[in-house]
């Protein structure tokens, strides 16, 4: 159930009643991060593995630039030609001119960012991390793109118990973490809020719930 009237109402209005932003919409997920984000007007922001989210047009609203990514490769998928969700090249087209030049749309890969080092006020993985095959260099490379002191904001599927790990011979091309692989992969960082929600969701037979950490620099 979405309860983030707050998002709906303004990208109703930039869309034009046009529902096309629900497509991908994380109600608990959006909601922890501009609970926990500390926005700025003069923070520039990277999203990353954000196809067919329009989040990001609704955080230029309250920072200076979103720089909102993808590799693009899910859409190459079987199960992504089968769909009616928007072209790559469409949902980039739409985020940078409903932004209002606010959103920059680049095709990027999380385990080897084109950005400098200390480049992003803050980071955004909602929902990402778990389908990327080299988590860990993924984690290493947002990290390296933040400032100091910077914010990683991340969202990842998660059973305290049990794990899936990732394959792309079930076609899930996702893994669920438990708590030892999240300790693991955030070893050594700084991680100041840990939360789960408590809407129950399930894979196969691992039942999941989303993880939120907020990581800082």
């Amino acid at each position: 159930m979405i309860k983030n009237n707050k998002i709906i109402n303004y990208l109703d209005k930039v869309f034009d009643g046009d529902k096309i932003y629900l497509s991908n919409f994380r109600d608990w997920d959006f909601e922890q991060i501009l609970k926990y984000g500390e926005f700025k007007l003069e923070d520039v922001i990277l999203d990353t593995g954000a196809l067919q989210s329009y989040f990001s047009i609704f955080l230029a609203s309250l920072v200076k630039l979103v720089v909102t990514t993808d590799n693009m490769a899910w859409a190459k998928r079987a199960y992504y030609k089968q769909s009616k969700l928007t072209s790559p090249k469409e949902w980039m087209r739409q985020v940078e001119i409903k932004s209002q030049g606010k959103v920059r749309a680049e095709v990027a890969d999380i385990c080897n960012l084109q950005y400098d080092d200390n480049s992003f006020d803050k980071v955004l993985s909602i929902s990402t991390i778990e389908h990327i095959n080299n988590d860990f260099k993924a984690m290493s490379e947002m990290i390296r793109v933040l400032k100091p002191n910077g914010l990683l904001l991340l969202t990842t599927e998660y059973n305290s118990e049990r794990t899936k790990e990732y394959s792309e011979i079930d076609d899930s091309y996702m893994r669920i973490y438990d708590k030892e692989k999240i300790d693991k992969l955030c070893s050594g960082l700084n991680i100041e809020i840990r939360k789960t929600n408590d809407l129950g969701q399930a894979y196969a037979d691992i039942a999941f719930v989303n993880l939120f950490l907020r990581i800082r620099k």
